[in-house]
């Protein structure tokens, strides 16, 4: 339901941007209306004037017919958009867009656990994927190379959510995730047909749209064999329709180019929350 109210938020700035414009356009516009008749296979126009009257526009004045009649368009489109805004804008305040959930919220807790609940809500939605990622990260392991497997030691990176990771740069966009209450797993093997089982570095939850990203950061790109495998890892996700700015986010990094963390915080901004 989200969604609908994304749409419909969307809509509605759509609509007040065109209809400024048609705003503007009307005051600047000629005074009066056009009137249009057919007369012998010929048209005939009059420019009526705000008094009622008529006057006869010949070819010395017919520059002014297009302004006319892109007057009269303006007042219909604006007539028609204001309509539709009240329409919008109703709905926005009296539909409730999380139906269920609102039954739900509404029972007291002595009731809730006889629940069987439509939809969870944002933080139970969270714990559950938590759990099933988890779960479903613990059953893959065992399909990748035991590289894959990390432990601990005296110079592992940990992140704040007190797992080992490969980098530094991984610990910082990890803990980002964290701090932000972003639920993701790390390193969850996942079969790409065409290429096996990869690991992909991050796969996240947006909680409030309900839609699962892969993240890969890439901290190794002026070496060229890795350069190379990153090129054909991205390809692969691309064939299994996991495309980069729709599923997939991807992070850069090079010896003398460090991660972005402008850019960083951007995308998860964007996508992510």
């Amino acid at each position: 339901m989200n969604e609908l109210k994304d749409v419909l938020n969307k809509k509605l700035k759509e609509l007040e941007t065109i209809q400024k414009n048609c705003e503007k356009k009307l005051r600047y516009a000629p005074k009066g209306s056009i009137y249009a008749i057919e007369n012998k296979n010929t048209y005939q126009y009059y420019w009526q004037r705000e008094d009622g009257t008529r006057q006869y526009i010949n070819k010395s004045n017919k520059d002014i017919i297009p302004k006319l009649v892109q007057k009269e368009y303006e007042r219909r489109v604006w007539t028609i958009i204001q309509n539709n805004r009240k329409c919008i804008e109703n709905m926005l305040n009296k539909y409730e867009f999380k139906e269920t959930m609102k039954a739900y919220e509404d029972i007291s807790h002595k009731k809730k656990m006889f629940i069987a609940p439509y939809v969870l809500s944002d933080e139970e939605y969270a714990v559950t994927w938590q759990q099933e990622q988890n779960e479903l990260k613990e059953q893959n392991m065992s399909k990748v190379s035991e590289k894959y497997i990390l432990t601990g030691g005296d110079n592992a990176i940990i992140t704040e959510k007190g797992e080992v990771v490969r980098s530094k740069s991984e610990k910082i966009i990890a803990d980002k995730l964290y701090m932000k209450e972003i639920p993701y797993v790390y390193e969850q093997p996942l079969y790409l047909k065409g290429y096996g089982y990869v690991v992909p570095d991050f796969k996240i939850l947006n909680v409030r749209t309900k839609k699962e990203y892969y993240l890969e950061h890439f901290g190794m790109m002026d070496d060229y064999e890795y350069a190379k495998n990153a090129i054909k890892k991205i390809e692969c996700f691309q064939k299994n329709e996991i495309y980069p700015g729709e599923k997939l986010l991807i992070t850069l990094e090079a010896s003398d180019s460090p991660l972005n963390m402008i850019i960083l915080e951007k995308m998860v901004n964007k996508y992510l929350l």
